[in-house]
């Protein structure tokens, strides 16, 4: 299949390579660019706990701070990856959401009196308030700042504009709502009847409802894996 990817990069490339190796073409059609933010180091106890709710957030905490000492909670086994990439040992992973990870804080053998967040400009979920209510104290830092495209890269616009693209893949709300205002502006809107959107979940795929897809297909659970799978039974249905 002709596949559409949204993520920004580095991780649009690195879900490109996943998808050629399963047979797929990737197009890549980056809706954010993701900026790190400088400024003073934050300060960070010793018995602090670390919360990452994205991949990016692992590589903004990175960029300025060169300690990896504390101990990590991850959203998902993606951003868990990343963080063990990036020299942290003791990695948890949530299920893929901000619930599954606030409850996974809490739950812990050593439930943390601190949790530093590691966050962008735009923050899915309320982590802080689930942990908050639990008598957890938690410090969100804006690390990153993921800037809005604003306009479809032209190898992407071509595709679908000649109804050569088969799915497109979506990873946040923000993402999604992105790709419905830029195929409107752009007047693409009326060339996604042949194409199915597959989407990590149902809030992802609410984002979409302004377009009209061939189908819309949510991933069982809100992992690349499962989104991959879900891509592989909109190809069924096709």
């Amino acid at each position: 299949m002709r596949v559409l990817v949204t993520r920004p990069e580095p991780d649009a490339s690195a879900l490109a390579q996943e998808l050629r190796a399963r047979g797929h073409e990737p197009i890549l059609a980056p809706m954010m660019s993701v900026e790190f933010v400088d400024g003073p180091a934050p300060q960070i106890g010793a018995e602090c706990y670390l919360a990452f709710t994205s991949a990016n957030g692992v590589r903004a905490f990175c960029h300025g701070i060169e300690e990896r000492d504390w101990p990590v909670f991850a959203v998902g086994a993606a951003t868990a990856k990343v963080a063990r990439n990036m020299g942290f040992a003791e990695v948890y992973v949530a299920g893929g959401d901000v619930g599954s990870l606030a409850d996974m804080i809490a739950e812990h053998d050593y439930m943390p009196n601190q949790v530093f967040h590691a966050a962008g400009g735009h923050v899915a979920g309320d982590l802080a308030g689930r942990l908050i209510a639990l008598g957890i104290e938690i410090n969100t830092a804006h690390m990153y700042t993921a800037k809005a495209a604003t306009k479809l890269p032209e190898t992407a616009r071509a595709a679908l504009e000649r109804q050569d693209v088969d799915a497109i893949l979506f990873f946040s709300p923000r993402t999604a709502a992105l790709f419905a205002k830029l195929a409107a502006a752009e007047a693409l809107a009326d060339r996604l009847a042949p194409v199915a959107a597959v989407c990590l979940s149902h809030n992802v795929a609410t984002a979409l409802k302004p377009l009209q897809f061939r189908h819309i297909q949510v991933s069982v659970e809100p992992t690349t894996e499962a989104l991959l799978e879900a891509l592989e039974k909109s190809a069924s249905q096709a």
